[in-house]
């Protein structure tokens, strides 16, 4: 079962991918299938909504999430922690929601073995 509104946080630096941040953020960074690490994201969720925090490159994931045409909303950040950014969404977000890393990508029985753990 999905979530209606999915939650994505990607206003980190991407200081430990060294250069490869310098001009794209971390979450607009391809794979070996060409796309990038927030398009599989969005459409492994398949929710309602997206609640996309963000801090720099505002611009350039605008421009990405408008591109997949979904429901989305931005919510900006200068929180240096992923708790305080996360909880700047309760502002915009008033129904059953999970929160998906923006960087990271599961292959195999991740439904099953994983979202069970998830609270």
């Amino acid at each position: 079962m999905r979530s209606q509104t999915c939650i994505i946080p990607v206003g980190g630096e991407g200081t430990r991918m060294g250069g490869l941040t310098e001009t794209v953020p971390k979450c607009l960074l391809k794979t070996k299938n060409g796309r990038t690490l927030l398009e599989q994201v969005v459409e492994f969720w398949s929710a309602d909504r997206y609640v996309v925090i963000l801090n720099n490159f505002v611009s350039e994931i605008t421009s990405t999430m408008e591109a997949l045409g979904v429901d989305w909303t931005a919510v900006k950040t200068t929180e240096m922690t992923l708790a305080s950014s996360i909880c700047l969404a309760q502002t915009v977000v008033n129904t059953p929601f999970v929160i998906a890393l923006g960087d990271c990508l599961f292959n195999g029985t991740f439904e099953h073995e994983v979202l069970r753990g998830v609270g």
